[in-house]
């Protein structure tokens, strides 16, 4: 892909780049984002043993703070063979995710939360977030959470003969 640009009397090196590039023909942008990878741990934990054994083998119980997340989360969700802890607490009445973020988006099933001060699960039959005393047993989903940066680079002809 070749972008013609046309620049009178300004040669290619006097061109100041911006976001990256330094090329002086170079257009760039930049994208960052994240990746997140859910493991489901057949084990049965606590809440916070759960949320400790994510912390030391993976990053932190698994989290999804919007519906398209939830939606991919869920979809995958159902393979489990049972139901499983996420990333969800309440401190203070306030739920929160595993990384100390409110959650402001929950998608909770009909007649959820029932309890005050609990933690939160996914139920295996209903693909729905349930409450329950984060002293039960569940297994649980981990999550890896990685970042990337993409550079995305146009290379620009410039041509200082157009009219």
């Amino acid at each position: 892909f070749t972008l013609k640009l046309y620049t009178p009397n300004i040669s290619p090196f006097e061109l100041n780049p911006v976001n990256g590039c330094f090329h002086p023909c170079l257009l760039c942008r930049l994208s960052s984002g994240l990746i997140k990878q859910h493991f489901f741990v057949k084990d049965e934990k606590t809440w916070d043993s759960a949320n400790n054994y994510c912390k030391t083998y993976f990053h932190v119980l698994s989290t999804f703070t919007n519906d398209n997340e939830q939606q991919k989360f869920l979809e995958n969700a159902v393979n489990a063979p049972s139901d499983a802890w996420v990333g969800l607490y309440t401190e203070s009445g306030v739920w929160k995710w595993s990384g100390g973020e409110n959650a402001t988006q929950i998608s909770w099933d009909t007649d959820q939360p029932d309890k005050i001060d609990d933690c939160a699960f996914i139920h295996k039959g209903l693909k729905k977030l349930h409450d329950a005393e984060c002293t039960a047993k569940y297994a649980f989903f981990c999550m890896n959470v990685s970042e990337y940066l993409r550079r995305q680079e146009v290379k620009l002809t410039l041509n200082s003969d157009m009219p």
